[in-house]
């Protein structure tokens, strides 16, 4: 029987190492982390605490707690947390799948959780663990999308404005800052500079008089790059991006809470009532930083055992058609009847690879892990299976069963990970190409004139930034023209500009080829999911698209392997 059931949430994932050493089995000791940071201001602590031990069956409780404070400041929020405990040996064998740390009360900044009946994997008067804190994040503003996009695009665009890379206009800042930008940029991002540029000429001089240097920095770096610089003065922030209709950060700036002074986890456990505790501190070992790896995708499925026969599966799938298969039956092992619980990666974008599968049953707080099958898997990675083994749930078959499943997936490609990101600015960009506003470049593809911005284009592809450099300036288009010292458009003096400026003949590549070239140009992202992605990966070559480049690597890769295993089950491969 299957039913198909679409992703109930989907969150960033950040994830934190720590080693405890030398833990008392004995006596009640709560360890704490020093304050750990996410950005500028940004922090976390976690703490362990072993309680209510048993000497007679050599187990202990471990109580779990976490802190977070000053997130919105960055425009996320922490939404739920995960703590898996791990024997602290090279095979790092898990105990009993994730724990699901719960807030403490509404609205808090405290998440708790325990493992009753631990049994410490090696024996004595002290152990020591290994634990794994997963944080599931979201963003405060539903613009303020969590995606896939190339790491080097900040860096092209915001890089692009500093080295003043074909710049038209120049602000001047209460009279004492000047910074250079890009007309068609500014203007596409916010309408209240596309009025004021209007009504300047370019290459002259606007002056801003109302926003403090520091704070109009900051805005143009949010203009150029869709993010918030690391230290920001939220409350003058967003009286900037009020007046100038930045939407995106006005709502950033408006949810970004006063920041919270992160108290001591120690003297914050304090204000709870809690059993007698010996409160030493101790340094953390960190395996590595906080940083951002990949999505947690949640599905809810419910199985009814009484009118459900098994087989029983589920079809489950996202938004941007990622697929999977849930399956539940039952078999015999070792003269006792059991089930399994099967999760099948279906489709996957090419770069995307399932890594953790775990599933809470009803409303247990602690979760069933699958581990993955590798004879099952096949060898292209978006065709993953993960598997395990549970208890027979006849007892429950009068009441209907639950099954949450949270599933870790990250992109295997360099250079091409999930971001934060205002998702209005690839919106406003690319629309603003397909309608020619402001665009001042055409490229001559086939039969095909596509328009184009050229600020755009020669910062984040230098290859098409020499051919425009080219045809602006009556130079060979075979000859390398360095762009890298020109201040702006029509500013050397050397070269007389051409009247037939505007346009740049591509040849060797299909104008629908040179589209979804261009659409990831101008937002980092893709378009679409490519099939047949030859073509494009002769492109970005052809242009020097590296991570582009690396993206249709992995899928061609993919494709290897596809065609390899489907050819050696039919035994057809030589």
């Amino acid at each position: 029987m299957e039913a198909s059931t679409g992703v109930k949430d989907s969150s960033a994932m950040m994830q934190f190492e720590w080693k405890v050493s030398d833990i008392v089995f004995k006596k009640s000791v709560l360890i704490a982390t020093e304050l750990l940071k996410f950005g500028n201001t940004a922090t976390l602590q976690f703490g362990i605490k072993n309680c209510r031990y048993n000497e007679e069956f050599h187990t202990t409780t471990l109580e779990m707690y976490a802190v977070a404070h000053n997130f919105h400041q960055v425009g996320i929020v922490v939404k739920k947390i995960f703590c898996t405990v791990y024997e602290p040996l090279e095979n790092r064998r898990r105990h009993n799948g994730k724990l699901r740390l719960k807030r403490k009360y509404s609205g808090d900044n405290l998440f708790t959780g325990k493992f009753d009946e631990y049994q410490p994997f090696q024996g004595g008067s002290t152990f020591s663990v290994s634990l794994n804190f997963c944080l599931c994040l979201g963003a405060t503003t539903p613009n303020f999308s969590y995606r896939l996009r190339d790491d080097i695009f900040k860096m092209d665009m915001w890089t692009a404005a500093e080295k003043c890379l074909f710049t038209d206009v120049e602000f001047v800042v209460q009279k004492s800052y000047r910074v250079a930008a890009h007309r068609c940029l500014v203007a596409l991002r916010s309408p209240v500079l596309a009025a004021i540029c209007r009504n300047h000429s370019p290459l002259v001089d606007v002056y801003i008089d109302d926003v403090r240097p520091d704070i109009f920095q900051q805005l143009l770096y949010f203009i150029y790059t869709g993010q918030l610089l690391q230290a920001c003065d939220h409350q003058l922030l967003w009286i900037a991006a009020e007046k100038y209709q930045v939407e995106t950060l006005k709502e950033l700036c408006r949810n970004a809470e006063p920041i919270q002074h992160p108290d001591d986890l120690l003297r914050f456990l304090k204000t709870i009532p809690l059993e007698q505790v010996d409160t030493t501190k101790r340094d953390v070992t960190m395996e590595y930083p906080l940083l951002l790896e990949g999505i947690i995708l949640e599905f809810n499925c419910t199985w009814r055992p009484a009118s459900e026969l098994l087989p029983r599966k589920w079809n489950l799938r996202t938004d941007d058609q990622i697929s999977f298969t849930a399956t539940v039956k039952r078999f015999w092992k070792e003269s006792s009847r059991v089930m399994e619980l099967r999760f099948d990666s279906n489709r996957l974008n090419n770069q995307l690879l399932p890594v953790d599968v775990n599933c809470f049953i009803n409303s247990s707080d602690q979760s069933l892990s699958l581990k993955h099958d590798a004879n099952q898997s096949t060898g292209f990675r978006s065709s993953q299976r993960f598997a395990n083994t549970f208890l027979n749930l006849e007892n429950c078959s009068h009441r209907p069963i639950r099954l949450t499943f949270y599933v870790h997936v990250r992109c295997c490609v360099d250079h091409f990970n999930y971001q934060f990101f205002d998702s209005l600015m690839e919106t406003q960009l690319w629309a603003a190409a397909r309608d020619r506003v402001l665009t001042d470049v055409e490229f001559i593809v086939g039969e095909e004139v596509i328009a184009a911005h050229r600020p755009i284009i020669a910062a984040r592809c230098p290859i098409l930034a020499s051919r425009i450099a080219a045809a602006d300036y009556q130079v060979d288009p075979s000859e390398s023209v360095d762009t890298s010292n020109w201040r702006s458009v029509g500013e050397s003096a050397s070269h007389q500009v051409n009247p037939h400026s505007r346009r740049v003949t591509i040849t060797d590549v299909d104008a629908s080829v040179f589209e979804q070239l261009l659409y990831f140009l101008y937002t980092g992202t893709l378009k679409d999911a490519v099939e047949d992605n030859v073509h494009l990966y002769e492109a970005a070559e052809q242009f020097q698209v590296e991570t582009l480049i690396l993206i249709c690597c992995s899928q061609q890769r993919d494709n290897v392997a596809a065609y390899i295993t489907i050819n050696s089950s039919s035994g057809e491969i030589k």
